[in-house]
């Protein structure tokens, strides 16, 4: 069985630990694993100290999308057949406040497609959800004598309201989740079987994720508009060839 485990954002030796004990336990159950970087730690390039080969999303495909005009490219191993596992570590997001798994998976899309955030948050979800997500961090972030702690779902948008919710927050109400809810049907926040320990320092300041995310779609509205003007004059230009290729069939049937 092929295993994908893709990562973020912040690579501490937490997660390494987390990923490399998964990783060695699949292993020996005649798993072929591979390994997928965030985004923004995919271009540093460092090597990671695990033994197993690391996968890129260079090659996309293009397909239309769902959460805006346009199109989307995908990374073509994700029509490829393997079992999809997120690993992240929570920690304060510019855009999300909190680091989940729906942001790692948005990750796959955001170095080839210039759309907002939230849309593309949408698009992962619903072509390459993840089969298992996993969380972990320490009860205190930045504070690695604290407890640690591990969260563990099959389904990711329940992860990220749980460990959102043991943060302190509404996990309705947290931007990724809205931007969900405005393509999917959410789920209530879910049971969980055992207990993960309130957290205390992962979580960004409201008023800086709603200032990003603003940003991040005027952002996209420019790149749209400035895709609109291209494609509008492309098709400008054709008007005239049209008009003769018309001219030319009117005379030859009169």
């Amino acid at each position: 069985m092929r295993v994908i485990i893709q990562f973020g954002r912040r690579e501490s030796n937490l997660l390494i630990e987390t990923i490399g004990s998964l990783a060695n336990f699949l292993a020996s159950r005649t798993a072929y694993i591979e390994l997928l970087r965030s985004r923004d730690k995919a271009v540093h390039k460092e090597p990671l100290p695990l033994p197993f080969a690391e996968l890129t999303a260079d090659d996309g495909l293009r397909l239309g999308d769902i959460a805006g005009s346009g199109s989307l490219v995908v990374p073509s191993f994700w029509f490829e057949s393997f079992f999809l596992i997120t690993i992240v570590e929570a920690a304060p997001a510019a855009a999300s406040r909190i680091a989940g798994v729906l942001d790692v998976q948005a990750d796959a899309l955001r170095l080839r497609n210039r759309r907002d955030r939230d849309g593309l948050v949408s698009e992962a979800q619903r072509l390459a959800a993840s089969d298992l997500a996993v969380a972990c961090g320490h009860c205190e972030y930045g504070a690695p004598a604290s407890d640690r702690w591990w969260a563990v779902s099959p389904n990711a948008i329940a992860l990220d309201q749980h460990v959102a919710s043991t943060a302190g927050l509404n996990p309705r109400t947290i931007p990724n989740i809205e931007a969900l809810a405005r393509h999917f049907v959410v789920p209530p926040p879910p049971t969980c079987i055992g207990r993960v320990p309130r957290l205390s320092g992962c979580v960004g300041p409201a008023l800086h994720a709603r200032a990003w995310r603003l940003q991040s779609a005027i952002q996209a509205l420019s790149w749209r508009l400035t895709e609109d003007f291209v494609t509008g004059r492309r098709n400008v230009r054709k008007i005239p060839s049209q008009i003769r290729r018309l001219a030319k069939q009117r005379m030859g049937s009169t």
